[in-house]
């Protein structure tokens, strides 16, 4: 998945980065409450 992010060119990977950002961070507050 990450390869294919890269490969959409920069543009795309900005606000697919903002957005995996915050998945990343709701999924590493998951993790800790678990």
């Amino acid at each position: 998945m990450m390869k294919a992010l890269v490969h959409q060119g920069p543009g795309r990977m900005a606000w697919k980065g903002r957005a995996g950002a915050a998945r990343a961070q709701a999924i590493e507050l998951i993790v800790e409450a678990a």
